[in-house]
């Protein structure tokens, strides 16, 4: 038996929750057991037991099994938090809260929770069915509020699976103490099995020589596809669910294509098929999300082929391994010079100072990992943000973890040519890439098979060494790794003068890139003259629109701070103050330090902005004239900046989400 509730974690989620019917005629017999022996032992089926020799003997005494077995229905249904003592409940009100509880179930179930259940006598139907709990007795526990008081069976919509029920509302359990909105259509979390024993049948689409991979399941008038991290109210799936869409058949030809996965920025990976053992959750809206950023366009028909052969033809492409000839500066220095004059006796000196390059956060990196296997800390590659995903269509571009950058098909494909010791260890490392979530698949691979640590460790290293060589390289363009399938390795580079975000990725002490061209197309429609897809213009890629950056920034407060910022207050104490950039003006400038400078160019949905860089020479100048008098005369370090957020460090205010364009 499956049917509704909502929990109280996730007020906007209805869950199909399973009771066994096994289980309900458990408790049944177990009902006839205890009532027949309390009134064997007291004459009456609603008091407890007098005898204290019959309350001491626990095993002759099935009323507290039946409290716990009554205790345990409630909370395991997500309607309850707290039951640490449920023997203090009064037995009828536990009892006939259950069993009331179970009667609305087996109703609802019956009736496939979107029937009616019936007309009132005034003609009317009912919307919602009240189980009240307080005031059935005075020694209610005092771990359950009395104005939590009752349980509801109320009619909700459900948000894409609305259009498959044809406007039908399903009835859904819930504490009415809730915070919910009844007007408010929900998420559903189910188990593929769980949904076609209400609303089947349904079918499987997969490929003939890979059933594991289901690419969609077909269900009433159109299918249900595994749908892109795509939040529009900042739900997200948990462990083991998939974030799907229900959408008519119409409309979806183009959706069921090869499955594959691949991870952008700080979202869980895209997962692009089902196995039949997950758990789904149905609800994602073709619509864009609140927050502003890239998005994943499904209905991209471009091939690594047409792109390969885009930047074979316009040079932007060399073999892996190659590199270009560079003019380089050989000799740096500064000259000091200082003295008295006038008249008499003179005084006078100089100094010749040069300047080291020092060592950037990127080197520091992957030396660690190189030199000191004992250190190595594979949870450090979903916490620092040292990567850098490039869409292979649109080249927009944004931030990601190092997990986003290992589980894509450029990486996957490195992997691939590489010479493995033990094919079961290769099987389990490419199984824990395939993994909807990246940050517990390949910590768990880490650390529960030290056997293959070494080997593990050493692809990943080789993985790092090729990726050294990406990022701004030393001409000021930028180098991404591009392997379009195996044996078929690239470096690709783009353009400062069509790319103007590639400054900001410039190496330094706190800025590390890693980057990879990625196969996935990624989408900036937040601006009118942001990038879209570049499919149907493959012939002159770089004219339709300007690619965008995708990144967040952390506002240094003892800098200066940006006019029209103003730090709010979260509603909730747990979570973090964040930056309100609705007030900010067009032009206002954000001092990065030896990263540059942004000015903004508008604000988008009230938290993020879009930015574009300021290539003014003579600010430039004027700030590394400013930086060597304070390094060379005062011997005080560099003056505070704003910057970007890369490392993993602990925030008490939320980074602001930047979008660089190229303009």
């Amino acid at each position: 038996m499956h049917f509704e509730e909502i929990s109280p974690t996730r007020p906007n989620v209805g869950s199909l929750v399973t009771i066994p019917f096994e289980r309900v005629e458990n408790l049944a017999k177990l009902f006839d057991e205890v009532l027949d022996f309390i009134w064997e032992n007291t004459g009456s089926p609603i008091s407890r037991p007098k005898d204290s020799d019959v309350c001491a003997n626990q095993a002759l005494y099935p009323q507290h099994l039946l409290d716990r077995k009554c205790a345990d229905i409630l909370n395991s249904l997500g309607l309850f938090v707290e039951l640490d003592d449920c023997t203090n409940w009064p037995p009828r009100d536990l009892w006939k809260c259950t069993v009331q509880v179970l009667d609305l179930a087996i109703l609802s179930y019956s009736l496939v929770h979107t029937e009616s259940f019936g007309v009132l006598s005034d003609g009317t139907q009912p919307d919602e069915i009240i189980i009240p709990l307080q005031g059935l007795s005075k020694d209610f526990p005092d771990n359950i509020p009395h104005n939590s008081g009752l349980i509801s069976m109320r009619r909700r919509s459900l948000k894409c699976l609305d259009k498959f029920l044809r406007g039908g509302q399903v009835w859904v359990l819930h504490r009415s103490s809730f915070s919910t909105y009844p007007d408010e259509p929900l998420y559903l979390s189910t188990t593929i099995s769980a949904f076609a024993d209400i609303w089947g049948p349904l079918w499987k689409s997969y490929p003939k020589d890979d059933p594991s991979k289901i690419s969609c399941y077909f269900v009433g008038n159109g299918l249900i596809l595994p749908w892109h991290q795509n939040y529009e109210d900042g739900t997200q799936p948990r462990t083991g669910e998939v974030l799907s869409h229900w959408m008519p058949r119409g409309s979806s030809s183009s959706f069921c294509d090869e499955p594959e996965i691949e991870a952008f920025g700080g979202f869980p990976p895209v997962q692009r098929s089902f196995n039949g053992e997950e758990t789904l959750l149905i609800g994602a809206g073709e619509t864009t999300r609140k927050a502003p950023g890239l998005r994943f366009n499904p209905n991209c028909c471009t091939t690594p082929d047409q792109v390969d052969a885009i930047l074979m033809n316009s040079g932007c492409r060399r073999p892996l391994g190659t590199s270009r000839s560079h003019t380089y500066v050989d000799n740096s220095q500064v000259n000091v010079q200082w003295g008295s004059g006038g008249f008499g006796p003179s005084v006078g000196g100089s100094r010749t100072i040069k300047t080291d390059g020092g060592r950037t956060l990127k080197e520091t990196f992957l030396e660690m990992w190189e030199l000191s296997p004992e250190r190595r800390n594979i949870r450090v590659f979903g916490k620092a943000q040292f990567g850098v995903i490039v869409s292979a269509c649109a080249k927009n571009a944004k931030r990601t973890n190092l997990f986003g950058v290992l589980s894509t098909s450029t990486i996957r494909a490195f992997l691939e040519s590489l010479q493995w010791s033990e094919s079961d260890c290769k099987d389990a490392f490419f199984q824990a890439l395939t993994h909807e979530d990246l940050a517990i698949s390949l910590p768990t691979l880490w650390e529960g098979h030290g056997e293959w640590r070494q080997e593990v460790g050493r692809k990943i290293f080789l993985c790092l060494k090729e990726l050294k060589n990406t990022g701004v390289n030393k001409d000021g363009q930028f180098d991404a790794l591009w392997i379009p399938e195996r044996d078929r390795e690239y470096i690709a580079t783009l353009i400062e003068k069509v790319h103007g975000w590639i400054p900001i990725l410039k190496e330094s002490l706190s800025c590390c890139t890693m980057a990879v061209i990625a196969t996935r197309c990624l989408e900036f429609s937040d601006s009118e003259c942001g990038r879209r897809c570049q499919g149907p213009y493959l012939g002159n890629i770089e004219a339709k629109g300007f690619s965008v950056f995708e990144t967040r920034l952390i506002i240094n407060p003892q800098a200066k701070i940006p006019g029209g910022f103003e730090l709010r207050s979260s509603k909730h104490t747990e979570d973090h103050r964040r930056w309100s950039v609705s007030k900010v003006e067009v032009g206002t400038e954000i001092f990065l330090g030896s990263q540059g400078r942004l000015r903004v160019i508008s604000s988008l949905k009230r938290i993020g902005i879009l930015v574009e860089w300021d290539n003014n020479i003579l600010k430039d100048l004027k700030y590394e004239i400013k930086e060597d008098f304070r390094k060379l005369v005062l011997r005080s370090p560099p003056g505070p900046c704003h910057r970007e957020y890369t490392e993993n460090e602990k925030l008490e205010v939320k980074p602001i989400p930047l979008f660089v364009i190229s303009t």
